[in-house]
């Protein structure tokens, strides 16, 4: 089966098109028409998945594709809406649906690197991005994502904030409360585990253990 392609979502994308409220969203996701419940994310996203994907990724440093993780998580909101009790909230409860999705996908993608498979066409933007910003052979750049996305928080993050979004190091340090030596070492943690990601001696959590 053809693996659907997530769009990359840019600045000035409507994020909450067609949004509902919190009680709305709670109702449509225990609607039991499974048709009408359907047809209410054909033409917009009513429980703001994109808006979710975005600050979840932007917290987490997840190098993953905005558009992708979107699709999928609507498929994890359409098979699990029936889960949703009254212990957790609607907010939780789609939060969890976005971090599964984001699972789902690393989890693809390192499926795809053990079974030896080449980077399909047409390629992800992440993956031009990451190539393009590192130096890469475009080749290599699935494998760079998975490396990084298998790191610590911290050592991801600074990645995610430094390399993918091209953040300022002082503006970012800043912002987290961490001084420059501690977020640039970080970096540098994160940028050797991407260049020793073909060295079979090279363990990154035994790096960051090390310090």
């Amino acid at each position: 089966m053809a693996r659907m392609q997530g769009r990359h979502f840019m600045a000035g994308d409507d994020d909450r098109r067609g949004r509902l409220g919190d009680e709305e969203i709670l109702h449509l996701l225990t609607e039991p028409d499974e048709d009408r419940f359907r047809a209410a994310f054909e033409d917009g996203d009513p429980v703001g998945l994109a808006e979710r994907v975005r600050t979840w990724l932007a917290r987490w440093g997840f190098v993953l594709d905005e558009g992708e993780v979107e699709l999928e998580a609507r498929l994890h909101v359409y098979a699990d809406r029936l889960t949703l009790g009254a212990q957790q909230s609607v907010e939780e409860w789609l939060e969890d649906r976005v971090a599964s999705a984001a699972r789902a996908l690393m989890a693809r993608d390192e499926q795809l690197e053990i079974d030896g498979k080449p980077v399909e066409e047409p390629v992800e933007h992440r993956f031009m991005e990451v190539a393009a910003t590192l130096g890469l052979e475009l080749r290599f750049a699935r494998k760079a994502c998975v490396v990084v996305n298998g790191l610590e928080d911290d050592v991801r993050q600074a990645f995610f904030n430094l390399v993918h979004r091209r953040r300022d190091l002082r503006e970012y340090a800043r912002s987290i409360g961490a001084d420059l030596q501690t977020t640039g070492t970080h970096l540098r943690r994160a940028l050797l585990a991407v260049s020793l990601m073909n060295d079979p001696d090279y363990d990154p959590l035994l790096e960051d253990r090390d310090g």
